[in-house]
């Protein structure tokens, strides 16, 4: 189901189950943003390096390059094309929700024959098999996967915030709440969540991952300014990068020395020895504590 709200229809769901929230379009913009075009050439830089297979490691540096440089762009172009099908066709309805896993594939799946072809023209002289070729998929999807990864966690929140700065109109003004809803809603960046979904909120660098009820959104922080301005009837700090909501947890168990939340997710977290006291007075008026 669709989540992500008007302002930002398009969500991309990575292989760890986090969730990224675009406007329409501003994945493509960012993907050619100033701040991620020198990565690129890492990246080619990169699965050159990787392409040791010896018929390749004998050619010279500029031809093993342009074999790296012809498949990581012809993957990048498949990418590219992928989203522009997906947001012309699918937001005519509202919102997406776009697996990247299923465009990895297809990019990869474009990728080896085009790098093998080259090779091919470059006098390799490597027999290309079927079987040959879909191992190198699984391997450069794999790579794939690392690299978006990388790239959407450490790369793409500076060149969004550098957008969003310059195009103001791409960061949604949402209506300020008054009287008692102030204290029912969490506002992390532009983004306003009902507090009865929050169950969990880690810190990760500058930036914190919010676990709602339905999904997983990686939004900008910090940590501890955010959390520290919620009330302790929606939830709780209970170590240095850890706040989870009553809701979340379903069990405590308490072994003398540590005290360790289980949550509806299946996660455990150990409650920090310097926020035992305060944590164990809230469990026991939610009764979860004796």
């Amino acid at each position: 189901m669709m989540t992500a709200s008007p302002e930002r229809p398009v969500a991309v769901v990575l292989l760890s189950g986090d969730t990224f929230h675009f406007a329409r379009g501003e994945l493509l913009r960012v993907m050619t943003h100033r701040y991620v075009l020198p990565h690129y050439l890492l990246i080619v830089a990169f699965v050159t390096l990787l392409d040791n297979r010896l018929a390749v490691v004998r050619l010279s540096v500029p031809d093993r390059l342009q074999i790296g440089l012809a498949g990581s762009l012809s993957a990048l172009c498949a990418i590219a094309l992928a989203l522009v099908l997906i947001e012309r066709f699918s937001l005519r309805t509202g919102g997406v929700r776009i697996h990247a896993t299923h465009i990895l594939l297809a990019a990869t799946l474009t990728g080896v024959p085009v790098g093998n072809f080259v090779s091919i023209l470059k006098s390799a002289g490597e027999e290309i098999t079927l079987g040959r070729t879909l191992v190198l998929w699984a391997f450069y999807y794999v790579v794939a996967e690392i690299v978006a990864h990388l790239m959407l966690y450490f790369v793409f929140p500076r060149a969004l915030r550098d957008m969003r700065k310059r195009n103001p109109k791409s960061e949604p003004d949402e209506p300020e709440p008054s009287g008692s809803d102030r204290d029912d809603f969490v506002q992390i960046g532009a983004h306003r969540i009902a507090a009865c979904e929050l169950r969990r909120i880690t810190a990760e660098g500058n930036y914190v991952i919010v676990e709602t009820a339905s999904e997983r959104r990686f939004l900008p922080g910090p940590f501890g300014k955010l959390v520290d301005t919620l009330p302790e009837r929606h939830g709780l700090r209970v170590g240095r990068s850890d706040w989870v909501s009553r809701a979340a947890v379903v069990a405590v168990r308490d072994n003398g020395r540590d005290l360790v939340l289980l949550l509806q997710s299946g996660a455990e977290i150990a409650v920090a020895r310097a926020r035992r006291r305060p944590v164990e007075s809230w469990l026991r008026a939610a009764g979860l504590l004796d």
